[in-house]
This record gives C-alpha cells, structure tokens and sequence, in this order.
C-alpha cells in the first residue's frame, strides 16, 4: 500500500477508473486490484479514507481525481466510499477501538442528519438533484440511512431506543425525512432478521457518540 497520505488520493483515482467508461480494461483491471487491496488494510485505515471521500467537497474530489471527474463521477465515489465504510461497521466492528467506533458512529450520525436536513431537501427540490428517477431519496440518502442502521445494530439495544424516539421525532418534518427514517428502521430489523443477533454490542452496549 502506499504512503498514508497518498491512499485517499489512489482510493478516489481507483474509484473513478472502475466506473469510468472511457477507462481502458487494464487501468480499470489495475484499478479493482487496489480496491481489493485496499479491503484488506486496516480497519481504522479504511475508516479514515472513506471518511474523507464521504465528507470531502464534490469539487475538491473532483479535482483530486486523475484527469478531472464529472458530477457523476462525485456521486460514484461517494456511494463506492460508503459501501466500504458499511462494510467495515458491519463485518470488522471488533477490530476498532473505542474512540474509533465512536468516530464512525459520529460520522454516520453526521451523514443522516446532513441527508434529512430541511436545507438540503430545499435545495435538491431547487435544483432538481438529489432525487432518484422514480421520485423519492437519492442513492446517496439511502446509503446514509443503511450506515446508521448498521451502527445502531452494532452498537446494541440501547442505541437502538435512543435512537427511535429522535428518529420519529425527525420523521414529522416532511416525506423525506419519513421515507428515511422507515428506511433506518426497515434496515436494522432486516439486519437482525437475517443475521446473527449477538455481537460486540450483544444489543445491551451504550449509545457511544456524544451528538453536538
């Protein structure tokens, strides 16, 4: 793997050439390569990297990514980030120490609360962007709404009250805020349902992010 403080950078460049048509099959080869590569680092290093692209702004990544990249392109790496940021939470929640879980609990709750903000369904509904073709949350406020689910399904039963009763109180502010606050709801029942119950927060762990 390379320096710390190129991997976010390589992370992006390899995003972008896995998703990017004009990309020639050895480059995108060489590009899903690293990925897999990158899995495989650290938990806390993967953390950290996709936290960046996560809350990095869409025109600095577009930038940092190697010949430009569209507002398409933005969104992919996003989604790629946040799938591999869902994944650690759910598969390799062990292997992170306490003021890490804390982090990535602190970073799912920023994410969700950015994605049911009145301020930016405003202006989603002003630019027309945000929203899937069949009407509802966009990709991006879907994969918000699954990170959180599995945070509080890691983090155990108490996070999960905690949490509800801010949830439905959220869920009053306009449809979308409903429709994402059904989605955290139906994700971690279905994340129960069809996974092994126990786990670090045996659903008896305490809410560990302290929200600002």
């Amino acid at each position: 793997m390379a320096a710390a403080s190129d991997v976010p950078r390589l992370v992006l460049q390899a995003i972008v050439a896995t998703q990017s048509p004009q990309a020639l099959p050895q480059q995108r080869k060489e590009a899903v390569a690293f990925i897999e590569q990158f899995k495989r680092a650290e938990a806390p290093t993967v953390l950290s990297v996709c936290a960046s692209l996560l809350t990095t702004p869409a025109a600095q990544l577009a930038a940092g990514a190697a010949g430009g990249a569209q507002p398409g392109d933005v969104m992919g790496v996003r989604l790629a980030a946040y799938q591999l940021f869902t994944d650690v939470v759910r598969n390799r929640w062990r292997e992170l120490a306490a003021d890490q879980r804390l982090a990535a609990t602190q970073l799912a709750l920023q994410q969700f609360t950015e994605a049911v903000s009145p301020a930016a369904a405003a202006a989603d509904a002003a630019s027309g962007a945000g929203a899937s073709p069949g009407g509802g949350a966009s990709p991006l406020r879907g994969k918000a709404a699954e990170l959180l689910a599995v945070v509080v399904r890691q983090q155990g039963a108490a996070a999960y009250g905690e949490l509800v009763p801010q949830l439905m109180a959220g869920a009053a502010a306009g449809p979308l805020q409903a429709e994402l606050t059904c989605r955290v709801l139906h994700y971690i029942s279905e994340d129960l349902t069809q996974f092994e119950v126990s786990g670090p927060g045996e659903w008896g762990g305490g809410w560990m992010c302290a929200q600002s």
